[in-house]
């Protein structure tokens, strides 16, 4: 009972850690309250967002709208990794007392970032004129028809502008600050809801409703960035003349496996509505992305709770404190799993009934669409725990060999089942190419990782 109520002081910041190992406790336990109070918001602003925008747009131009959505979750392949790679790298200066090499990182990091949005912002340009999106949203509306160019554009250029500050977050989470990137993203969805009313009851089509969410998400950003660099860290503001080539190349070597292990986690996850738009037609991707999103919510949830062990993790490495990063890993996947399955059987039960009162009956799933998210969910947060602890302690290589062999075969069967069993087949892709390779070798990898470490570790 005495250790209860000390954790609950320290979560509370009524005492000082003793240790590293409590500190990280108190800054995880910190970071997932305001997760889950900040996340908590976002998931109501998306939970709100959909009857808005459905009634609003239609089924047709709520399929654009998911689909950009799609479309722009590709776009963050666009930091070429180097995001994840300066967690990493930020994690390890924090661990070894190295202040000026977390500089040197900063910089680097943001004015790579930003010569990457230039450079895109310059490729689509030039391309822009020789796209039909139409064609490629297969829609059939005048008004969505009209709409669908300048829609993407502008969310095109938001998403350019918004690249260098994903440093913002990477800092605070790398610095086990959770808590605050929480608050900042918690700022962003209330902005983004508002914006969402108020395109929705002045009317103002879909390329308001783009310009108002993309839009208020960037404005909190460019605060936040003035907050960081101005006030709270200042010593991290990201000069021009702290850019420096040994960082470069340090992060280039890690980013460039994130990045291929980012391209190979968005095929998986983000594909769906892009291959079902183009095979099937924009108004299909409602109904599936409508179920797949109530199912989301607990995957978001879960990864509320262990998305602050990345950097914790990275910093036990650096420590070489294994007994910590053992037993935590191994406490919270079981919790995790526990309550998971729990939720996700009674979202099954009354997903329906959920659905046609969020949406007004315009959306009826599918029975088996409902199971086999359902299950996807559920393998997911499995594979999600393997991967925060393995991208933590830089296991990056061979999750990336993985991946790509797994993204491969998703698409394939993603294009191959869609077009002879319908949506259903997406999801189905989803589900074989994961269980062919992830669900079992990631947990081996991270086990034999972690025998091999106990017993010849990096850091003495």
């Amino acid at each position: 009972m005495q250790r209860v109520k000390h954790y609950l002081a320290l979560t509370l910041n009524r005492v000082e850690p003793f240790n590293h190992s409590q500190r990280r406790y108190q800054r995880i336990a910190q970071s997932v309250i305001t997760a889950l109070a900040g996340k908590g918001i976002a998931l109501i602003v998306s939970f709100i967002s959909v009857p808005l925008t459905i009634n609003y747009l239609g089924i047709e131009r709520y399929g654009v709208w998911v689909t950009i959505s799609t479309f722009l979750a590709w776009l963050q392949i666009a930091d070429l990794g180097l995001g994840n790679g300066l967690i990493n790298a930020l994690a390890e200066a924090y661990g070894t007392d190295r202040p000026d090499l977390a500089k040197r990182y900063v910089a680097t990091t943001f004015w790579m970032l930003t010569g990457a949005a230039v450079l895109l912002g310059v490729i689509f340009g030039s391309l822009w004129f020789w796209i039909d999106w139409s064609a490629i949203f297969d829609v059939h509306d005048p008004i969505t028809k009209l709409e669908i160019a300048p829609a993407i554009a502008i969310a095109l250029g938001i998403a350019l502008c918004n690249l260098p500050l994903l440093v913002i977050e990477k800092v605070l989470n790398a610095y086990q600050e959770g808590a605050i990137a929480n608050y900042w993203a918690a700022a962003g969805n209330l902005g983004s809801l508002l914006g969402i009313i108020f395109a929705t009851q002045i009317h103002g089509g879909l390329i308001l409703l783009v310009l108002v969410f993309s839009g208020s998400l960037l404005i909190v950003k460019v605060f936040s960035a003035f907050w960081l660099f101005k006030k709270h860290k200042p010593w991290l503001a990201p000069k021009l003349s702290l850019f420096d080539s040994a960082s470069w190349r340090r992060l280039s070597i890690a980013g460039a496996e994130f990045f291929l292990l980012q391209i190979a986690a968005l095929t998986l996850y983000q594909s769906d509505n892009l291959v079902i738009a183009h095979y099937l037609g924009a108004e299909n991707v409602t109904s599936y992305s409508v179920v797949y999103r109530l199912f989301t919510y607990i995957a978001l949830l879960n990864s509320l709770i262990i998305a602050p062990l990345w950097p914790a993790y990275g910093e036990a490495l650096a420590r070489a404190d294994w007994e910590w990063a053992k037993k935590t890993f191994q406490r919270t996947l079981t919790v995790s799993m526990v309550v998971s399955v729990i939720l996700i059987a009674s979202l099954i039960v009354f997903s329906k009934p959920i659905i046609a009162a969020w949406t007004h009956n315009i959306v009826k799933p599918n029975t088996s669409i409902i199971i086999l998210i359902a299950i996807w969910t559920l393998m997911s947060i499995w594979g999600n725990h393997y991967g925060i602890l393995l991208n933590g302690l830089g296991v990056v290589r061979a999750q990336l060999l993985i991946g790509c062999l797994m993204a491969f075969m998703n698409l394939f069967l993603s294009i191959f089942l869609v077009q002879r069993i319908g949506v259903i087949g997406v999801i189905l892709a989803t589900i074989l190419s994961y269980s062919v390779t992830s669900l079992w070798i990631v947990p081996m990898l991270a086990h034999k990782f972690f025998n091999q470490q106990v017993k010849h570790p990096v850091f003495e």
